[in-house]
């Protein structure tokens, strides 16, 4: 396993904290799976970048960092953040009223 990979599943397990804080709850499901797929992109790359995945640059690499992000994100949340109060309070003070 590459240092890319293994800090794209670490990062994966803070994500749904990152997410819960950007994303809104009188957004439509789709806006926030969106939001969650874009901070995972953006996270992916910057993983890359740090671990030095851009020197010898292959789509590939990027594409799976990003996906190890993403899936082990959606893992965590599923498992542990999904459905607590913690969630739910984060969610509420950092979503804008409309």
């Amino acid at each position: 396993m590459t240092n890319a990979a293994a800090a794209s599943l670490i990062l994966g397990c803070i994500m749904p904290f990152i997410v819960s804080i950007v994303k809104q709850i009188n957004f439509p499901k789709w806006a926030n799976w969106t939001i969650t797929l874009l901070l995972c992109s953006v996270m992916g790359t910057v993983t890359v970048w740090i671990t030095g995945g851009f020197d010898n640059f292959h789509i590939g690499n990027l594409l799976v960092v990003i996906a190890g992000i993403f899936v082990s994100s959606q893992a965590a949340y599923s498992a542990y953040w999904k459905g607590t109060v913690t969630e739910e309070k984060l969610n509420a003070l950092t979503s804008r009223r409309i």
